[in-house]
């Protein structure tokens, strides 16, 4: 089932919901455990659709002016077991199917087990967790994953009702309150191969008219307190030695405030996580040989521990294992929110670009990492000035092509991306192509580039300049490797892929 309404996503240690004021969708990347579900819902029970009807409600979009057309479903429901709502023998509730009418999936006779939300218009909306009560099918040809992501499922299944059932019957009590803290900007050592944020003995303050109590999270950033009464909670997280607490994220609540209230009933739960930032930086100069300063370069920290490698190779450190910042027209670099301990700084250290055409080196002017000297940070102090001088500027070079279609005819407007081999996907693209499809890139003497042409239709164009002869809708190339040894004046890229 699909939401009423519009709704957004944010990435946290799990997934959660991203702006306040949305309706809850039934169907969405993190569903929120039993308790909390069960804390936001105005109604929970089992029924069978015994009616419903479709609607069509037209509207005008307040800026544009454009007609729009939204779908909904009134479901009548006969309640067959009630757990929490109005004592009523029939339930009516929406479900929406959105701008293109999609999705609406109540069926007339099936039994469902109901999460009914209410809105601004007083309506109670199907949401998250609303599912029927079909029983999970297990089929013999099936693998064994598929199998197991069965059984875990229907076992999923049975204890939301075991628990819905309990608090109907009341054997259980008490509102539980947990969460995580964390650092998006907690640099990875070598070892890691993700982010790893956790922040550890963060203290969490929840206070209410009637409890106070404190809790610090724990070597995985967690906290948990259970056995709360019912009412209304504010959760805030003391700032560890050295971090800012900056924002709050909750299931149905994004916030620039890392002060939380929460309103609990009986059984129900609330999570939260709480994200803190680092208050150190990291600053300093970078000079030419002649002490001038140089503008663009790329300084970043990276952990103490990859002194330990034999050697550092381009591409050995990824972007989420470094801090970074650039110099400007005063060769002065900042880089903030820097959790402490104990880092190497350096120019390039993942690999030199056009931008900044640099050999690697480390403070203080060393390039073989073992010789580099590793500064420290302290908690939630400025660490610097710490200068570095570079004496050598690798050689650039103009790589220029020309982007065609399967039949030669050029393409206009291809977007152009030169990255180093093996690198991921990244945001962004170097060079577009002009109205005879060619293009100019630069590159480092020496060093190896995977290049690759993208195209896709622009709906806005006001002519058809530029529109794939085949009638592609989008298409690239394959990547192509290169080594720059000097100027490349006549490289050719075919879209030869049509992308869907």
């Amino acid at each position: 089932m699909k939401a009423p309404s519009r709704v957004i996503l944010l990435t946290l240690l799990l997934i959660a919901f991203l702006w306040p004021k949305q309706k809850i969708a039934a169907s969405t990347y993190y569903t929120p455990p039993v308790c909390e579900a069960f804390n936001m819902a105005k109604a929970v029970f089992i029924g069978r659709v015994v009616n419903a009807s479709q609607k069509r409600e037209y509207a005008y979009d307040d800026e544009t002016g454009e007609p729009s057309v939204a779908c909904s479903l009134e479901a009548v429901f006969d309640v067959i077991e009630r757990f929490s709502g109005p004592p009523e023998r029939t339930m009516n509730v929406w479900e929406s199917g959105g701008d293109a009418c999609e999705g609406v999936d109540l069926t007339l006779g099936e039994v469902y087990l109901v999460y009914a939300y209410e809105e601004v218009d007083k309506k109670l909306w199907a949401g998250v967790r609303t599912r029927s009560l079909r029983p999970t099918s297990i089929n013999a040809s099936d693998n064994q994953w598929s199998k197991e992501y069965h059984r875990e499922l229907q076992k999923e299944y049975d204890d939301e009702l075991e628990f819905l059932r309990s608090v109907s019957r009341k054997t259980l009590s008490g509102a539980r309150i947990f969460g995580a803290a964390r650092s998006d900007q907690k640099i990875l050592d070598k070892n890691h191969k993700g982010r790893n944020g956790s922040l550890a003995g963060v203290t969490i303050k929840i206070e209410s008219g009637r409890q106070s109590l404190e809790v610090k999270t724990d070597s995985d950033g967690k906290f948990d307190i259970q056995g709360l009464e019912p009412g209304v909670y504010k959760v805030v997280p003391e700032s560890l030695e050295g971090y800012v607490p900056v924002r709050s994220i909750g299931w149905m609540n994004y916030s620039k405030s890392w002060k939380k209230e929460v309103s609990l009933r009986n059984c129900g739960c609330a999570q939260l996580i709480f994200e803190l930032d680092p208050s150190a930086t990291v600053d300093g100069r970078v000079l030419d040989a002649e002490g001038k300063p140089l503008a663009g370069v790329e300084v970043g920290l990276i952990s103490e521990r990859w002194r330990e490698e034999v050697e550092i190779q381009d591409g050995n450190i990824k972007s989420f294992q470094i801090l970074e910042g650039k110099t400007d027209t005063d060769g002065k670099y900042k880089i903030n929110k820097v959790a402490p301990g104990r880092y190497l700084l350096g120019v390039n250290v993942t690999r030199p670009s056009a931008q900044s055409p640099y050999p690697r080196i480390f403070y203080s002017d060393v390039s073989d990492i073992k010789q580099a000297e590793a500064i420290t940070v302290e908690p939630g102090k400025s660490a610097g000035p710490f200068d570095l001088r570079l004496k050598q500027k690798l050689e650039k070079h103009t790589i220029q092509g020309i982007v065609v279609w399967p039949d030669d005819t050029p393409a206009i407007g291809a977007k152009i991306s030169l990255r180093c081999p093996g690198e991921g996907l990244r945001r962004g693209y170097d060079a577009t192509t002009d109205e005879q499809g060619r293009f100019t890139l630069e590159g480092l003497k020496g060093y190896e580039y995977e290049i690759k042409a993208y195209w896709e239709k622009d709906e806005q164009a006001p002519n058809e300049t530029g529109e794939a002869p085949l009638g592609w809708r989008a298409a690239a190339s394959e990547n192509e490797r290169l080594t720059v040894a000097d100027d490349a004046k006549h490289l050719k890229i075919v879209l030869s892929t049509q992308r869907q």
